[in-house]
């Protein structure tokens, strides 16, 4: 009777991998081979983010404010924003993070903040659906389908040992040719999973063939919603969209080196100061005064 239930048991067991592996692979060809296609008219944000991804495309908007002057850094570490409605929404989501006081602000900090802004997130997303970058949620999904496969497997290669073990011990013989018949198909099964999760990811080469071609000075050569650069700032911010704040100095310091704030080295009171006048060496400082360096130095010397 037993052998009836386990027979019943492994065909139950051999349908519901054969279809969680047809759902992993299903996922999986979601997440790693889409169907891919060019953004419709890409800017240099769609560069950006296929080349360093949501920061790169706010050191972008930074980078085009500092060109034109609404962004400047009067010390290493700190940035200064101007109060000037942003051309796009990215440098719109800038200039919402702007110091309250209107005062110098931490660079680092707040290219940090508008990474997490809705602007810079829709950028990314717009890529996500044109194959060109990962999409998390898919990923999340093909590793959750390849692991309830996995577990499958083992569960019934389980149920195949402790069947040969219970044979064995009812007739006094493991019966090795049927286990291996048995154990085979999930070997199998295995074996199709650990093909699937080798495949590689071909949105990276779809993401760097476009990248590529972007990289070349064309009508892609803008801001959203703007015209085409003039021949230099398109070099500039091609360059911080290839490659980041590179290209431009003062930008990258801004951006990069931690605010060192100056010590403050009081004059202590106690300290003497000398100083030479007209008519000899006098002595002055904090508690001494003027007066009594000059009437010494006065004094001392016309008596000379």
């Amino acid at each position: 009777m037993w052998q009836i239930t386990w027979g019943f048991l492994y065909l139950v067991l051999g349908v519901v991998s054969v279809w969680l592996v047809s759902a992993y692979r299903r996922e999986n060809r979601a997440a790693i081979a889409p169907v891919v296609r060019q953004p419709a008219e890409p800017d240099l944000y769609v560069l950006a983010a296929l080349s360093g991804g949501p920061s790169r495309v706010v050191e972008t908007a930074l980078a085009a404010m500092w060109v034109d002057g609404r962004l400047t850094s009067p010390a290493e570490g700190r940035v200064l924003v101007a109060d000037a409605p942003g051309p796009d929404p990215v440098q719109q989501a800038v200039v919402e993070r702007r110091a309250e006081d209107g005062e110098a602000q931490d660079g680092p900090q707040l290219r940090s903040a508008v990474t997490g802004a809705a602007a810079v997130e829709a950028v990314v997303r717009r890529l996500v659906r044109c194959g060109l970058l990962d999409d998390p949620e898919a990923l999340r999904r093909a590793r959750a389908a390849r692991t309830t496969a996995l577990r499958i497997c083992l569960v019934a290669l389980a149920a195949n040992v402790a069947v040969a073990v219970a044979d064995g011990l009812l007739h006094d013989r493991i019966p090795w040719a049927w286990t291996a018949v048995y154990a085979l198909p999930w070997i199998l099964v295995l074996v199709a999973v650990r093909h699937e999760e080798r495949k590689p990811n071909l949105r990276p080469a779809a993401a760097r063939e476009l990248s590529e071609r972007l990289g070349r000075r064309g009508p892609w050569t803008r801001l959203p919603g703007g015209p085409r650069l003039e021949r230099k700032p398109a070099r500039t911010l091609t360059n911080v969209a290839r490659r980041g704040p590179e290209a431009l100095t003062g930008l990258r310091r801004a951006l990069t080196r931690p605010y060192v704030a100056p010590k403050a080295t009081p004059r202590s009171s106690a300290a003497p100061s000398h100083w030479v006048s007209s008519g000899g060496v006098g002595l002055g400082g904090a508690d001494v005064g003027g007066g009594c360096g000059g009437g010494c130095g006065g004094g001392c010397g016309g008596g000379l």
